[in-house]
């Protein structure tokens, strides 16, 4: 009985574990079943809860990767809708042909700096400072108000904008800002220059009665830095006699230093007018002229002079037409290199080609026709090769001789006949008048494209939409569109990760921006913009697939380290239930057998008292 008390406790004991084990699946469930089998699954199942733990991390990585890639090409639609839109702009245009006021504030323009009354440039002027520029817009009538340009200041046409700006291409307005003046016969020049001061594109035009001298146009008196660039400068004086004293269309004096550049186109008429003129002899102003210039002087009157000037340096092309008693082309003060194309035509009794000592230093023409000396008081060195015609009275046609070499005229000189450096010559005076027609300076009113303006409003309106898409483009928190980063770590120590770097998919950093369209080149701009942001877009788009993929190989990498440490754990832990199922049936087998052997054995013990009783 004993034994068999002994042997059903076991079997108790066992029946216990192995319901254990059935209830909870588990074989080892404590460090007291299996020490080394509980701390090496624990171990398991710890870093497979860790990994469990990044690869929800992981997920939502890959899903604000997808929600970039998926704004992308929703953005690369409004792109295209963009650049549709600029196309449609670009056909929905108005050819302008004339400018106005509308045309210029559709462009830009600052209209504080456009100047379109007397009273309004008057008052811009005097406000302005160094470095900025005032417009004249249209014709303004000065009437008897000069004008001064300060220091560092530009006046100028509207072309200058134009210029400024790109438009000067299709559009031509150099002859839209024009100032007259009407000085009667008072002491005044039409506009007074100041160092570094600028004119240019611009009609200028005097009327004046005044008998003195110091008087002109464009007045440069004791300045430098003076720049002067296509112009178009009349003179009109009512002096028919001639005077002692001379007024000039551009007069410059006393250490001046001015530089004329573009096309200039200079007439003066009138008794002692002068064309570009410096007066007196001491402290001589000079004169610079650009290469690529073209000087176009034309006089009209008795002692009328087209150029008289102290130092001149020409690059540029000088066209000389004069006409009246005593009047003459070019007389030079003191130094001079005038190596760019020169051609002077003289007309008139007494009328000199030119006078002082003048360089000539490449291809000259002289015409003059007159009864007196055609070169007077010279010392003139002539380059090879320039051609000079004389017609004086009498003759019916001019004398045309060529320079065989460089050389020296001095003295006065009316005739070339026998001077051995010249050849008789078969270029004509209709040639000649020919050239110069075919140098004069002519405008042309072009025709313009003006973007509709609706057009840029469209425009700007997706460019809008755009922006808010790649706003709204947040996942978790996290917006790759916006330049922010994001890092995953791929295992649990931190020591694998991987950081998807963020892109500027803005439309600042796509290079995009508002746009205000005036010309179909505006346009043209735009489209390539765009065009550059759409391959922009799509490379993004490349670098956040091959991200994706890479963390889509992590992810399955992942979970299957994750179910393969788990199954290591199961099988340091888990039990067998088959076979603690087979347990459990021999198990309750083995108690029911010794519950009826202590039965039998507790019989047997009562059968033996029963012989006592």
């Amino acid at each position: 009985m004993r034994y068999n008390l002994l042997s059903n406790k076991k079997t108790t004991d066992l029946l216990a574990i192995t319901q254990k084990r059935l209830a909870t699946g588990k074989k080892v469930t404590s460090a007291i079943d299996n020490p080394n089998s509980f701390f090496t699954a624990a171990n398991l199942e710890n870093r497979s809860q860790d990994l469990s733990a990044l690869l929800e991390t992981m997920e939502q990585g890959a899903k604000t990767i997808e929600t970039a890639a998926t704004t992308l090409k929703s953005g690369e639609k409004l792109l295209q809708l963009l650049k549709a839109s600029a196309i449609a702009g670009q056909e929905n245009t108005t050819k302008k042909t004339t400018i106005d006021l509308n045309w210029l504030e559709d462009s830009n323009i600052n209209m504080n700096k456009v100047a379109t009354t007397k009273a309004s440039l008057i008052s811009k002027l005097n406000s302005a400072v160094a470095g900025e520029t005032i417009y004249v817009f249209g014709d303004i009538d000065m009437g008897d108000e000069a004008l001064t340009v300060k220091d560092g200041v530009k006046l100028a046409g509207i072309q200058t904008y134009l210029e400024e700006h790109g438009y000067d291409e299709d559009f031509d307005a150099s002859n839209t800002g024009s100032l007259s003046f009407d000085m009667g016969s008072q002491f005044k020049s039409g506009v007074t220059m100041g160092n570094n001061s600028s004119l240019e594109n611009l009609t200028l035009s005097m009327n004046t009665e005044y008998t003195g001298e110091d008087v002109a146009v464009v007045y440069i008196n004791n300045k430098t830095g003076v720049k002067l660039r296509n112009l178009d400068v009349t003179l009109t004086s009512h002096r028919t006699n001639n005077q002692s004293a001379y007024i000039g269309a551009i007069s410059s004096k006393i250490n001046s230093v001015v530089e004329m550049s573009g096309t200039i186109n200079i007439k003066a008429s009138g008794g002692s007018v002068q064309g570009i003129f410096h007066n007196g002899y001491n402290n001589i102003p000079t004169l610079n002229i650009t290469q690529g210039a073209i000087i176009n002087i034309e006089t009209t009157g008795n002692s009328s002079s087209a150029l008289r000037f102290g130092n001149i340096y020409s690059q540029g092309t000088i066209n000389i037409k004069t006409s009246g008693s005593l009047s003459h082309g070019i007389e030079h003060l003191n130094n001079n290199s005038l190596s760019g194309e020169i051609d002077i035509q003289v007309t008139g009794t007494y009328a000199r080609g030119f006078r002082g000592n003048l360089n000539f230093l490449s291809t000259a023409k002289v015409f003059i026709e007159s009864d007196w000396y055609t070169f007077e008081g010279t010392n003139s060195n002539i380059s090879a090769g320039a051609i000079i015609g004389i017609k004086n009275s009498g003759q019916t046609s001019y004398e045309v001789y060529q320079s065989t070499t460089s050389n020296l005229l001095t003295g006065n000189i009316n005739s070339l006949s026998g001077n051995s450096n010249f050849t008789s010559s078969t270029y004509s005076y209709d040639k000649f008048l020919e050239e110069l027609k075919e140098g004069e300076k002519t405008h042309n009113i072009g025709t313009f494209e003006v973007v509709n303006p609706e057009a840029s409003l469209a425009y700007n309106q997706l460019l809008e939409q755009y922006n808010m898409l790649i706003s709204d483009s947040s996942y978790n928190g996290v917006n790759l569109l916006l330049n922010q980063n994001l890092q995953l770590f791929f295992n649990e120590n931190r020591s694998s990760s991987l950081t998807i770097e963020g892109k500027d998919a803005t439309a600042q950093g796509l290079g995009l921006e508002e746009v205000n369209w005036y010309g179909v080149e505006d346009v043209t701009i735009t489209i390539n913009q765009v065009d550059e942001a759409i391959n922009k877009l799509r490379i993004f788009s490349e670098n956040f697939s091959n991200t994706y993929s890479t963390i889509s190989n992590r992810l399955s990498f992942t979970e299957n380290l994750i179910n393969i440490l788990e199954e290591g754990s199961d099988k340091l832990t888990l039990a067998d239930m088959n076979e603690e199922s087979a347990n459990m049936l021999a198990l309750q087998v083995r108690q029911q057998l010794g519950i009826n052997s202590l039965s039998l054995a507790s019989e047997a013990a009562n059968s033996i008292l029963k012989l006592f009783s």
